[in-house]
């Protein structure tokens, strides 16, 4: 797993642990993967728990910690073991070395409730034709990587492999003829200057922008552009604007600035 991608998934664990814990009772969590403790076989993962430290001989204070807040630990490893199935470890501890430890592991007891591989395909590729900006790319994206699961290349992998091999199947896209506009366009583009690299990530939301005084947000219906043009111009606009503001600029290198020029009378000449 890339440290990225790690990172984002605790922000989402802790996250959901402000959701199961009464304030202060926890402090941090983080997640290990295979080489980070002797516990965690290949391809599992393991969530650990900080908890405040208190007086007392701490695995009484442990003990004491899990009777209190028993609730929690069961609903975030319900959750664990729905979401992330691969976090087969729970562990509960204080941050000092040699602590005590609780361990809560995955008893396999939710295994019918979850998706399976294809399963997790089929509903990611119904929500990126569902919800993708550009259709046309999200229809040859999605057909793609239906050619893939249809192969078998998606069968048997634990959930870890399986998100980062979407995901990258998702990045690369089709192959050739999948965004020739916008690659042609990178090509004749100051590169260092005006970035246009086409890509798309799969990820979990766990929060949710809300508008305090329309109490809506834009998923699903948009946002009023600065510059209303119609749907098929809107790239050749954006670019020339972007271009337009490189040549404005006073501290870019000649090479840059010339390559820049070029490229804006070349998007003129074909409106």
């Amino acid at each position: 797993m890339e440290r990225a991608e790690q990172d984002q998934l605790e922000r989402v664990l802790n996250h959901e642990m402000q959701e199961r814990f009464a304030a202060g009772a926890v402090q941090r969590a983080v997640l290990l993967q295979h080489g980070d403790d002797p516990a965690i076989e290949p391809g599992q993962l393991m969530v650990r728990v900080f908890v405040p430290a208190v007086d007392g001989p701490p695995e009484q204070a442990l003990t004491a910690w899990r009777d209190t807040h028993q609730a929690g630990i069961d609903a975030l490893r319900r959750e664990l073991s729905l979401r992330l199935p691969a976090a087969r470890l729970l562990e509960f501890t204080f941050e000092e070395p040699g602590a005590p430890r609780i361990s809560v592991p995955d008893d396999g007891s939710l295994a019918a409730e979850q998706l399976s591989g294809r399963e997790i395909v089929t509903k990611a590729l119904a929500l990126l034709r569902a919800n993708y900006v550009f259709p046309e790319q999200a229809e040859r994206a999605a057909t793609a990587i239906e050619a893939r699961l249809a192969a078998g290349e998606y069968d048997h992998l634990d959930e870890v492999t399986l998100t980062e091999l979407l995901t990258s199947h998702h990045v690369a896209g089709p192959g050739p003829g999948h965004g020739d506009r916008r690659d042609h366009r990178r090509r004749r583009a100051p590169d260092p200057a005006v970035p246009d690299q086409p890509r798309g990530d799969i990820g979990i939301p766990f929060a949710r922008s809300v508008n305090p005084v329309t109490g809506t947000n834009w998923q699903g219906t948009g946002v009023v552009p600065d510059v209303a043009v119609p749907a098929d111009q809107a790239l050749d606009v954006a670019y020339a604007r972007a271009l337009e503001h490189v040549v404005g600029l006073d501290d870019v290198p000649p090479p840059i600035a010339d390559e820049a020029r070029e490229a804006l009378a070349a998007v003129t000449a074909t409106e």
